[in-house]
């Protein structure tokens, strides 16, 4: 999910709930625990987790900005209930991209 060379040597990697370096784990757990308390089952057509992008054009925010931004807004996304990531790459031209889980 990070790489450094990507993110300021994992700088701009942040999470909500979860800890980065092991969210994908921490995400299955979650889901195994839901199964086991309510007797659901994870259904083909249901979501487990989303990958969005925000971009910006070159110059128009710093990193940090940037994954301020992310940050906020998949809080505001999630209302503070679900566990996420965001992770603010520099290693192209529009200097600033995150991705939220």
């Amino acid at each position: 999910m990070q790489n450094p060379d990507k993110t300021e040597n994992n700088a701009l990697v942040r999470g909500y709930e979860c800890s980065p370096e092991c969210a994908a784990e921490e995400f299955a757990n979650s889901m195994d625990m839901y199964e086991i308390k309510t007797g659901r089952t994870h259904k083909d057509n249901s979501r487990l987790l989303y990958h969005m992008r925000q971009s910006f054009k070159p110059g128009e925010v710093d990193p940090a900005t940037a994954n301020r931004i992310g940050y906020e807004w998949a809080l505001e996304y999630t209302g503070g209930k679900h566990a996420f990531v965001v992770a603010t790459h520099t290693d192209k031209a529009h200097n600033a991209w995150a991705f939220f889980c």
